[in-house]
């Protein structure tokens, strides 16, 4: 398994195991989960063993302590994760979290197989020719939608494609005063919705800097231009 490369694109992995569509299989995350794998990862890119405590990641991912305990024992049970547990006091214990890899990896894989499957049937199913006029009925067009996260991504990168623990933080910040992204673990907007992101990102000076507001303005103008060529 070629570590480096996974770490660096692992959102496709974990999104593809949160898809409705995998509900049944055994490495499903659902959203509690997803939120926490994503925050253990962040803490990861700086330390190999994971010692917080569930209190303290509590407060980082604005979830109970009871739902951290519970989603560390889906994740491990699940394979995403190891834990090791050792007795300091006679009535402390001190929890250290790895991060399994090749879970993630074998995860991935399922992804891309997916991704070329159905790739393949598109590409074999042969073209309908044209309707007569009488039979085309007019549909209601639904509004396209992007996916925030992706769009995002490269902001929370430095030069060397690892994760900016400032920007980062800055990011999770950002999206908890929209109320969107790891809260409900939806990334899916319509451009409507993006748009009002868009307007309101000059008002979070609190949060981030007015380079790091350019930033991700760019991302979004880039992506819209990318949606329409």
């Amino acid at each position: 398994m070629n570590t480096t490369t996974i770490q660096n694109t692992y959102y496709d992995a974990l999104f593809f195991a949160s898809a409705s569509m995998n509900e049944k299989k055994p490495f499903h995350l659902m959203p509690s989960e997803l939120r926490l794998l994503l925050k253990l990862i962040h803490y990861s890119n700086n330390q190999t063993n994971i010692t917080w405590s569930s209190e303290n990641i509590s407060k980082h991912i604005f979830t109970s302590i009871t739902s951290i305990d519970k989603s560390i024992q889906r994740l491990k049970l699940k394979g995403y994760i190891n834990v090791s547990t050792t007795q300091r006091f006679e009535k402390v214990k001190s929890r250290t979290i790895f991060i399994n890899w090749d879970q993630i990896e074998m995860v991935n894989q399922l992804a891309l197989d997916y991704q070329g499957e159905n790739q393949h049937e598109e590409s074999t199913q042969p073209k309908a020719g044209p309707k007569p006029l009488k039979e085309i009925v007019p549909v209601e067009i639904e509004e396209e939608t992007i996916d925030l996260v992706k769009i995002l991504e490269p902001f929370v990168r430095n030069e060397n494609g690892k994760i900016d623990d400032g920007k980062f933080d800055k990011l999770m910040d950002l999206l908890d005063a929209f109320k969107i992204g790891f809260r409900s673990c939806s990334n899916i907007y319509t451009k409507k919705q993006l748009n009002t992101i868009y307007t309101v990102l000059p008002n979070q000076t609190k949060i981030l800097t007015e380079e790091e507001i350019h930033q991700i303005q760019e991302l979004i103008t880039n992506l819209e231009l990318k949606e329409v060529a």
